[in-house]
């Protein structure tokens, strides 16, 4: 038998083979996991997210990655082992109360929570995931944080671009609306203002948009300034801004008042000049005011009584303020009624032509001026006053000023078929929008081709305000269309702003002296003056004059004298359809 010695010996190499065995089978193994967890930390550490380990009964900070050192500024070192609630805002810390005390179900064992921290570089918003996970017989909190700088950066900018006037970055429409609302909520009184700058759209097309941006950030710093820290300014497009004033439901005389004032104070200050390399700019503002409860009106229904108040003021003349009044609302009912009932007038028509006579100095009828009516079918007869303004707003002013030269010229026609008419002359008035349209001359010549006149006796009465506005392309438009036959006249001469310097240029054959300086030129001195002014100037610019609204015989004496050659007026004719006017004066 072997001997004890040798029997322990064999065992020792028999445990050595074992062992051997064992390192040769599980070694490798045991270094893959260590190499996986290694690399698995790695990842933690490069990760962008704040990752914490707490203890879920003492609140130790177990483990942490590099991302969390980075952000609080501390070696890991001084974190492991810590109290969380040392570096924790208040809402994780009382979402980790409520874990530990069961409340689990409540917070579905998730929580998402937004909070800042204060770190070296400064406060920084972090959205943290707080979970309980349970290992092996341990209970943890995981804790993952994101830096959410970038996030929230992007949302202001998002609101920003969404609630903001990008020009002036002042609060816009859709930021009024939803600051309305929240007012309508509160049972509380409040005023709103709408300014809409006056003519400022003939800066922007004369001057360009990107001096017109320029005032309008002027415009906007100016209504700032006068605004107190219950007022609230909008911008809400073009040139248009609001003001929200908060009367913290203050109804009395007194309030109403101090709007008013306020009112005046921006009409004042928004007239005041603005300068760009030394280029002086005014304007006007039209306001319109409308005082509100709680609750009673929306916001859409806000803004609509603001701006019929405000185009009432443009209406009154501009650069004047009004308040809202229901009287308006009808008004303006009524005149959307009336638009629709004009855009079917012209397809029934509904229109005619009255003709005014216009004399020479021995009371012979040379010519007539023909005058649109409207034979309204519930209205009666409606007087151009009442529907060319509306007319001209909608844009139906360029069919109907067609239908107007259409019928003329067709009544040319038959006037040249008669020796006693086939000298007359007609003149129609010829709106601005009319004028300026692209295809007017086209549009013309079109007509004209459709009549067979050897002489085309028709001119065209343009006021000043036409002539006026870019005279050097009003001028070869002027020359165009006296290629096709048509002679010029200037109406309403007097009331405008043409120069001397503008007048002589002008392909003009006549001036029509304005019937509110011939009213009074027998009883005022002034009056008489210009009159006699403007037939000495016409004579000697080589034109004709006509004087229109002669209603009495000591008128009529009066141009006589100072040998003005044409007339028109009630004391000869008041306007009459062609039929009932050829009966009885020609």
């Amino acid at each position: 038998m072997p001997s004890n010695d040798e029997i322990e010996k064999l065992r020792a190499q028999i445990i050595g083979l074992g062992e051997e065995s064992i390192r040769k089978s599980y070694y490798p193994k045991l270094q893959y996991h260590i190499h996986e967890l290694e690399r698995f930390r790695a990842l933690l550490d490069q990760s962008k997210e704040m990752i914490i380990l707490v203890d879920f009964k003492t609140r130790q900070i177990v483990d942490i990655n590099y991302t969390v050192s980075l952000t609080y500024g501390k070696d890991k070192k001084e974190l492991l082992g810590k109290n969380a609630d040392i570096f924790f805002p208040t809402k994780i810390r009382e979402n980790m109360d409520i874990i530990q005390r069961g409340n689990i179900d409540e917070l579905k064992n998730c929580c998402i929570t937004e909070a800042n921290i204060i770190t070296p570089k400064g406060e920084i918003p972090i959205e943290f995931s707080l979970q309980k996970i349970e290992f092996e017989d341990n209970a943890y909190f995981v804790i993952f944080g994101t830096n959410i700088s970038e996030k929230n950066r992007a949302k202001e900018k998002i609101f920003q671009l969404d609630f903001y006037d990008t020009l002036t970055n002042l609060p816009n429409k859709k930021k009024l609306f939803n600051d309305l609302e929240s007012i309508n909520a509160k049972q509380t009184t409040f005023a709103v203002l709408l300014l809409d700058l006056d003519n400022f759209k003939a800066i922007n097309d004369t001057k360009g948009h990107k001096l017109g941006d320029k005032l309008l950030i002027k415009v906007a710093k100016r209504l700032s300034a006068l605004c107190k820290s219950w007022y609230f300014l909008y911008r809400i497009g073009g040139d248009e801004f609001v003001i929200l004033i908060d009367l913290q439901g203050d109804t009395s005389q007194e309030a109403i008042m101090e709007i008013e004032e306020f009112a005046f104070k921006v009409k004042n200050n928004i007239n005041q000049a603005y300068y760009f390399d030394e280029e002086e700019f005014v304007f006007s503002s039209s306001i319109g005011i409308e005082f509100c409860l709680s609750n009673v009106l929306s916001p859409d229904e806000i803004l609509k009584h603001v701006e019929i108040a405000m185009y009432e003021s443009k209406n009154k003349g501009r650069n004047t303020i009004n308040f809202y009044d229901p009287k308006m609302q009808e008004a303006i009912k009524d005149k959307i009624t009336l638009e629709s009932d004009l855009k079917a007038a012209l397809e029934k028509n509904q229109f005619c032509l009255y003709y005014q006579p216009q004399l020479d100095i021995q009371q012979k009828v040379i010519g007539l001026e023909a005058l649109i009516r409207w034979s309204h079918p519930t209205r009666g007869l409606v007087p151009p006053s009442s529907f060319i303004p509306l007319a001209e707003e909608s844009g139906l002013i360029i069919p109907l000023g067609e239908w107007i030269i259409q019928t003329v010229c067709k009544q040319l026609e038959k006037f040249a078929l008669d020796e006693k008419t086939k000298n007359l002359s007609i003149a129609v008035n010829v709106s601005i929008k009319q004028f300026q349209d692209t295809y007017f001359i086209q549009r013309l010549a079109e007509i004209l081709k459709q009549v067979h006149l050897d002489k085309i006796n028709l001119s065209f009465e343009l006021t000043e305000s036409i002539v006026i506005d870019n005279i050097e392309e009003t001028i070869i438009k002027m020359e165009e269309i006296k290629k096709l036959g048509i002679s010029f006249s200037m109406d309403d001469f007097g009331t405008g702003y043409s120069s001397l310097s503008s007048l002589k240029r002008l392909p003009l054959e006549e001036l029509k002296i304005d019937q509110s300086f011939i009213r009074d030129i027998t009883t005022d001195p002034n009056d008489a003056i210009i009159v006699k002014t403007i037939i000495g100037m016409a004579k000697n610019l080589g034109l004709q004059v006509v004087a229109e609204g002669v209603e009495t015989k000591e008128q009529f004496e009066f141009l006589q004298h100072y040998d003005c050659d044409i007339y028109q007026g009630y004391l000869f004719s008041k306007p009459l359809p062609i039929e009932e006017l050829m009966r009885e004066i020609i």
